[in-house]
């Protein structure tokens, strides 16, 4: 799957993860950062995958956890009293899709509550025989 998080008309800045899953499988991917006080997480759990090789498709359940975090907002912010510090926003997401075999899908889009920053989620599903 690829999350990509965009602010306004700046560059989109792309996050790509991986993972194989059985039949009947489930996987989950823990990253996190640690940026001054604050942790930046990126939690992805796939669940009740079930394939389909004879329609080439995949149902699978996927929820995401991600904060988003500006750095240099953050950086900045060190020494600035805590009514200008910067606030982070926590998406979490959970979904039950079908995936047709090798096409990319946008599954999830999210907004931040404060800014015109936004997230897309977009998953794959390649069937391995």
């Amino acid at each position: 799957m690829t999350i990509t998080d965009q602010t306004g008309s700046a560059q989109p800045v792309r996050k790509t993860v991986t993972m194989l899953v059985a039949d009947g499988g489930n996987a989950m991917i823990r990253s996190e950062a640690r940026l001054l006080d604050i942790n930046v997480p990126l939690y992805v759990d796939a669940r009740d995958v079930v394939i389909s090789p004879e329609i080439d498709k995949v149902r699978l359940q996927l929820s995401l956890e991600y904060r988003l975090a500006d750095a240099e907002a953050l950086k900045q912010a060190k020494t600035a009293p805590i009514s200008q510090q910067p606030w982070t926003t926590e998406i979490r997401e959970s979904t039950q899709c079908v995936l047709e075999n090798g096409k990319p899908l946008v599954i999830a889009q999210s907004a931040d509550p404060f800014t015109d920053r936004k997230v897309t989620v977009e998953a794959k599903a390649t069937i391995l025989k």
